[in-house]
Parts: structure tokens; C-alpha cells; sequence
């Protein structure tokens, strides 16, 4: 396995894009897994055993859905079936966010958290107020240009911002160009501030900010509520939130992981179920729900149906949407599947005392001291290409 720039590569290949837009070339064989190839890409990239279990390998369909690949898939049977490509194309990105940037033990994770959620931005896909807005993208610019003078921060900061601000964020101004530039103009007034920080407190700083966003780390999926009206379905460790088409400054419904009872699927229909809310005054909706044991009896005895159960309750909610196709719609229950296990190992953990709060001195001791050190002399020449592949692709 060896590092290098995106080119085309033979048949029996896999290509893995990282993060930090480097590509890795995989040699395909009859019993290498996906757990095989993150294993290797940790040891490449400086991710320690407890870090590495956060990342996981995806590919994008030509919808441009997401699709998490299991540890267990050989990927040789997944190139079979993929075959109109010349070799397999497949992304290592954070599938798993810990609640704390302090849970993170290694620089290399924090690094890859970093790149993860600024891309989330740059989508628009990370719900934050204007305020929170203007401290990241600072923060951000911190991280590319830790020193740097005022041409070359306006260098740097034409590639690190999203090509358009958020729509909320602008909505209410006459001029639309206008409330962007000074947009721009409050990030950079906040930057200089906090110039000079060092990479690693940039990046926890930028962390810490972003981790209280309800969208923070959720991948996006579109779907239909039982009246047929388009939203976007979110999914990530707190739970599955329900979003607006139009807007994801306010949320329509919130699913949170400890309401859970039930997650099914059969054929394009997604369904979620959900305890007694009236026994849950956290319970947040502004949707209609389904009070139905017909519904459950019928869909547990048809043959396409698949289940994941962990407890059942005398009355339940049942909350249905409707998938494009039935491959996003498996996607959507499996991701659900491991993030809510995600959840109950992470909070079975914290009650056991498993889950320490890990102190200052991880993040700012030797291995992000290295980190800083091997970035401290980058200048805007090496790092805006990086940027320009990875953030301003398509």
C-alpha cells in the first residue's frame, strides 16, 4: 500500500482518498477486508488503536449519497459488483464524533476531525449562528495562516471559506454581496485577535465551537415524510434529526438515541419507532406520528423486512419515510444501527468510569507539539493547493 496523488490505476486496484486529499493505492486480494485497510491506514497515518475505531471506509453512489462500507466486507466482492469503473474509489472519513474533543487521544485523529468538520461547512451542512460562524472560520484561517500578512491571509481565506455563506445567515439583507463581505471582513477582524495561536490550540479551539452544533459530524440523506413533503434526514451520535429542505437553521423533528425503541426497513420505506412520549417530556416533534399495532404486526411478518430490536414497549410511535431508492434505504438503517450501538457502548462506558476526561496535557504534549512543529514552517504556497483539491471539488 503506498501514498500518492489521484491518477487512474489498473483493474484489481482500490484507491482510498484521505482527508487531507492524499491517495492511497490498495492492491486487491481475495481475503482483504475493510478492517484490513483501516488498520493500515492508522499505522500510515499516526492513529492510535483507541482513535482508529472512529474512522470507517465509504464510497458515494451517483446520487451522491454516502454509503458506510462494514469492517467485515471483503472488497474484492465489492469491486465485482462495482463495475464501471476501472478501479475501486472509496474515502476514509470520521464516522464516529465523541461528544468532547478531550475524549480524541492522538493529534492525527484531532487533525482528521478538523478537516471532517470544515468540509461540513463548506457543504453548509453544519447548523451554527453567526457568531459561532465567524469564531470558526477563524479559527480556521488560524490553521492555514497561523502569522501571516494581510495579503496573505486574503489569499488563504478565499480558498478556506465556502464558495456562499450559509443562506441564514444572509437572509434579511437587501444586499446579499454585501452582508457576505462583511461576513469575510468580521472573520478577519476576529482572526487577528487570535493570530499567532498555535496549530494544535487553533484546532481544539475549532473543535470545542463546532461539538455544540446540533448537525455536528451527521451525514445528510434525502427522503419523504408520510404526506410526501421532501426533507433531509441527519444521522450522528446524538440521534437522527429531521430537517427542512429549505433550511437546516431550525429543526423539524429530533429522534434522540435514548428515545429509541426499534429501527426497520422493507424495500424503500424507513421506519423508526419510538417509546410512549408521554412518559418523555424531552420528546421534541412537530410532526404527526402513527399510533399502530396493525402496522408493526404486518411489517414483522414480511419476508423483506429487517430488524433491529432492543426493547418493546405496550404503545409505541411509528415515524415512516420514504427512500429514493432501497439501497439509500438499507444505508440509512445500518448507519442508524451503529451509531445508536455507537451510543449505548459510549454511555455503558461513562457509567463504568470507562470514559475519562482526558487532560490538556494530550492534546498539548509531544504528539501535537509534533504536529506543530512539522506545520509551523508550511506557508500558503504549500497548503492552498491541498485546500483547492480537496475543499473546492465538486
Amino acid at each position: 500500500m503506498s501514498v500518492s496523488p489521484q491518477r487512474r490505476f489498473p483493474s484489481q486496484k482500490a484507491v482510498v482518498r484521505l482527508l487531507d486529499s492524499r491517495c492511497v493505492e490498495i492492491s486487491l486480494h481475495a481475503r482483504l477486508s475493510v478492517e484490513d485497510v483501516l488498520q493500515r491506514i492508522a499505522e500510515q497515518c499516526d492513529i492510535n488503536p483507541h482513535d482508529s475505531r472512529f474512522f470507517g471506509l465509504a464510497f458515494a453512489d451517483h446520487l451522491g449519497y454516502f454509503h458506510w462500507l462494514e469492517n467485515s466486507l471483503i472488497l474484492s466482492d465489492l469491486a465485482d459488483q462495482i463495475k464501471e469503473n476501472k478501479y475501486l474509489l472509496l474515502s476514509h472519513n470520521v464516522r464516529f464524533f465523541v461528544d468532547s474533543v478531550y475524549d480524541i487521544q492522538c493529534a492525527s485523529t484531532a487533525k482528521f476531525y478538523f478537516l471532517e468538520v470544515h468540509n461540513q461547512i463548506v457543504r453548509h451542512e453544519l447548523t451554527v449562528s453567526e457568531d459561532v460562524y465567524i469564531e470558526l472560520m477563524a479559527s480556521v484561517l488560524t490553521v492555514y495562516a497561523p502569522d501571516f500578512s494581510e495579503e496573505a491571509v486574503r489569499d488563504v481565506l478565499r480558498h478556506i471559506l465556502p464558495h456562499s455563506h450559509p443562506r441564514h445567515l444572509l437572509l434579511g439583507h437587501d444586499d446579499v454581496d454585501a452582508a457576505a463581505e462583511d461576513l469575510e471582513r468580521r472573520v478577519v477582524d476576529h482572526y487577528n485577535h487570535i493570530r499567532g495561536r498555535s496549530l494544535g490550540l487553533a484546532i481544539v479551539s475549532f473543535l470545542s465551537k463546532a461539538e455544540v452544533c446540533d448537525s455536528y459530524g451527521y451525514r445528510f440523506y434525502e427522503v419523504f415524510d408520510d404526506g410526501g413533503r421532501k426533507c433531509l434526514l441527519a444521522l450522528g451520535s446524538k440521534g437522527i434529526f429531521i430537517y427542512s429542505m429549505d433550511t437546516l437553521d431550525e429543526c423539524l423533528q429530533k429522534f434522540h438515541w435514548r428515545q429509541l425503541d426499534n429501527l426497520y426497513y422493507r424495500e424503500t420505506k424507513f421506519s423508526i419507532e419510538i417509546r410512549d412520549t408521554k412518559r418523555d417530556e424531552s420528546f421534541e416533534t412537530s410532526f404527526g406520528s402513527e399510533l399502530v399495532d396493525e402496522q408493526l404486526s404486518e411489517a414483522f411478518s414480511h419476508p423483506t423486512t429487517q430488524v433491529s430490536t432492543s426493547r418493546r414497549r405496550s404503545r409505541v410511535f411509528i415515524y415512516n419515510f420514504r427512500c429514493e431508492t432501497s439501497h439509500v434505504c438499507r444505508t440509512i438503517w445500518s448507519s442508524s444501527i451503529a451509531q445508536h450501538q455507537f451510543f449505548l457502548e459510549r454511555r455503558n462506558l461513562g457509567k463504568a468510569g470507562g470514559i475519562a476526561s482526558s487532560s490538556r496535557a494530550a492534546f498539548f504534549g509531544s504528539p501535537l507539539d509534533y504536529l506543530i512543529r512539522r506545520n509551523a514552517r508550511k506557508t500558503t504556497a504549500t497548503l492552498v493547493p491541498v485546500l483547492r483539491h480537496y475543499f473546492c471539488r465538486p
